[in-house]
């Protein structure tokens, strides 16, 4: 299985005046630093919670169809494309009718309907292509999220590496977007 970045995020979800604003930054000195301190923070959360703030797309790839498919780093918003490499190696959309995506609950999975079965795949470690967007879409998910990032860009900047244990108010913020696949 592998996971790549097709598309990244356009902008990060905290810009670089709010960060100076909520770290009382007044000068352009530390600009640079506070805004590869908001990239860290929010590659921080997004590792640690397994999930895409912002929105941006993702492939998965397979070695085989499977019945139930985890798409990991959601929350998922679209499946994009489901492709495979068939038995002869020549690629090819798979059949929307064959399967179902299930974006309810913390595990977002595109499922086998019962009565389809899967097409051949070639015998190659990257068979299998889905393309999804991820991204959160919820106000108040973004609002905690945004807070959490402030929060979290503030402690490097006050504490830098000295202290490796984020906030507890990041993690009481953060805790109900925990995904689990």
């Amino acid at each position: 299985m592998g996971l790549t970045l097709i598309t990244p995020p356009t902008s990060e979800p905290v810009s670089l005046a709010e960060a100076k604003e909520f770290c009382r930054v007044t000068d352009d000195r530390e600009d640079t630093t506070i805004q590869a301190l908001i990239s860290a923070a929010v590659r921080h959360l997004e590792r640690d919670l397994a999930i895409s703030i912002s929105e941006q797309q993702w492939q998965l790839t397979l070695g085989s169809f499977y019945d139930v498919i985890d798409l990991p780093k959601g929350p998922v918003t679209s499946v994009d494309l489901v492709q495979y490499v068939d038995a002869a190696g020549d690629l090819q959309d798979a059949d929307p009718s064959i399967y179902t995506v299930d974006l309810t609950g913390q595990r977002h999975r595109i499922i086998r309907n019962a009565s389809a079965a899967w097409p051949k795949t070639n015998e190659t470690p990257a068979a299998v292509m889905i393309t999804y967007t991820a991204g959160m879409a919820d106000v108040d998910a973004g609002r905690d999220m945004w807070l959490a990032i402030q929060f979290l860009v503030q402690h490097f900047y006050d504490r830098g590496a000295d202290s490796p244990e984020e906030p507890p108010i990041v993690k009481r913020l953060t805790r109900d977007y925990r995904r689990f696949v």
